[in-house]
């Protein structure tokens, strides 16, 4: 909190916006003041700066200055207004500008409860006790993003203005960034998603609109943000209706994924396109970032939003940048390859513990993994397994996915499988419990088979108890009501 100031930066505020006209339109019973933006701004500027001092103390402050009567009197009433009305004011705009771009409620009743959102306030929550820090982090990211949502609204300028110039310049940025890093450690490990959230929030104002939400984030503290959002100045990339950036490719050992973005069923990722070319490997996956935007986009062939066909232009351009890929980051690649076979393999051979496989989980940078690692039991083990995905035309792709345990009943376990590619949908299974061991080698065994499409059949391979142990299954796409969905079912186990 700034230290206080006995009102000394509202009375120089009042000096320079208000005059007598206005200060008596201010204390009229009818309001009609809410109306006159000068007059609301100044009413906003003593709320947003002393208001989180708390009346009672307000109050007592104001009898020990040494003021004037008539001004004393004054700011006694400023105090009383703020209490009775400006904050009614204030949620009702948080309610219609505010919360229909902020659609998780937990997040919602968070603001509510630290408003008025200022600078201060935010430090306060960070500072505050809360062991979910998936929610924290995301908080932090709503609220700043408010911050620069209202330094743009007319009756907040006056006060927001320096913090809003702070946040486009990414000043303000590392300023917070530092208070979390030095004030909670472990929520400054969340620092990739308050970003997130941060970029989601100025998506849905309608700044910068160009962004991929579904990019991962570089690491350091503010370099991510500033180039790829804030800066106003960046120019915008382009593409044509036929365009495809290498952002929607994944690099897979010997050939291309590549997904439509524009497609209706989730960037089309349900959909991908395959080349085969022996010059791409899934090391490259590793690198994709730092190289994404120098790469000339891929001309496709479309037929009702499906990829069917690249453009022949474009597969020369492909191997070129294949080739490039290779020249400059083989040795970088290759290392990284043998790095993630020599954790993969002692996953597989489940020769780790639970640190050891929820640090692998936390490399993943996937919020739906972070999820069901907090709702795990800990008194039973992650188990990992190797999704081999074989689709249609017998194309293999291995994935990593866990089995987590996050609901036990006196005869009834949930079970939580998760892939590590985002566009899949989560499985719940229930198993009894006496059968929970066996049940959880099945569905392992069952998703590394060599079976074709098994996830469009695994809804007919447990009706006829063709995998071991699991009683029913729960499908649960990927969406914003993909937690409280989860919650729902692990609730009726208990």
């Amino acid at each position: 909190m700034k230290d206080f100031d006995e009102f000394h930066s509202w009375i120089e505020f009042e000096k320079r916006y208000l005059n007598g006209h206005q200060k008596q339109l201010l204390f009229d019973k009818d309001y009609s003041w809410i109306e006159d933006k000068k007059i609301l701004s100044c009413v906003f500027f003593f709320y947003y700066t002393y208001y989180h001092f708390g009346i009672e103390f307000l109050l007592s402050k104001v009898e020990e200055a040494n003021f004037p009567t008539w001004r004393k009197n004054t700011i006694i009433q400023l105090i009383n207004l703020c209490q009775d009305i400006v904050h009614e004011i204030n949620m009702g705009f948080y309610e219609e500008n505010i919360f229909t771009w902020i659609n998780d409620v937990q997040v919602q009743n968070i603001i509510r409860d630290y408003s008025p959102i200022t600078e201060d306030s935010i430090k306060e929550y960070i500072m505050s006790e809360n062991t979910n820090l998936l929610l924290k982090a995301k908080t932090v990211g709503y609220m700043i993003s408010m911050i620069y949502y209202l330094s743009e609204r007319a009756a907040f300028a006056h006060i927001f203005f320096v913090s809003g110039f702070g946040l486009i310049t990414g000043s303000k940025f590392e300023e917070l960034f530092s208070f979390i890093s030095k004030n909670n450690p472990s929520l400054y490990k969340y620092l990739l998603y308050i970003k997130k959230y941060i970029s989601e929030g100025f998506h849905a104002i309608g700044f910068f609109d160009d962004c991929d939400l579904s990019e991962d984030f570089d690491e350091g503290p503010t370099n991510y943000i500033y180039r790829k959002f804030f800066h106003v100045n960046t120019p915008k990339v382009i593409l044509s209706d036929n365009e495809i950036s290498w952002r929607f490719v994944t690099f897979l050992n010997g050939e291309l994924q590549i997904y439509n973005p524009k497609h209706p069923e989730g960037h089309g990722k349900y959909k991908p396109f395959y080349i085969k070319t022996q010059k791409s490997i899934k090391a490259f996956n590793h690198i994709k970032d730092y190289i994404i935007n120098k790469l000339p986009p891929i001309k496709a062939i479309f037929q009702d939003d499906i990829i069917v066909g690249i453009e022949p232009s474009s597969i020369e351009s492909i191997n070129d940048t294949l080739d490039v890929l290779k020249r400059h980051t083989e040795n970088v690649a290759h290392i990284s390859e043998d790095i993630h076979k020599s954790e993969r393999g002692k996953l597989l051979k489940h020769e780790y513990t639970q640190s050891e496989v929820r640090n692998y989980i936390n490399n993943k940078k996937s919020e739906f993994l972070d999820s069901l690692c907090q709702l795990h039991l800990d008194d039973y083990k992650i188990y990992y397994c190797l999704e081999n995905r074989v689709n249609s035309d017998l194309i293999m792709a291995e994935e990593d996915a866990f089995i987590f345990t996050i609901a036990t009943a006196d005869k009834e376990t949930l079970l939580a499988y998760e892939n590590t590619e985002e566009n899949r949908a989560t499985y719940l299974f229930i198993c009894d419990i006496k059968d929970l061991e066996m049940s959880v080698k099945s569905l392992a065994d069952y998703f590394s088979s060599g079976v074709v499409n098994k996830r469009e059949t695994l809804g007919n391979k447990i009706k006829y108890g063709k995998i071991t142990g699991i009683k029913k299954l729960i499908k649960i796409t990927h969406s914003d009501e993909w937690l409280r969905e989860i919650k729902s079912e692990q609730s009726k186990i208990y």
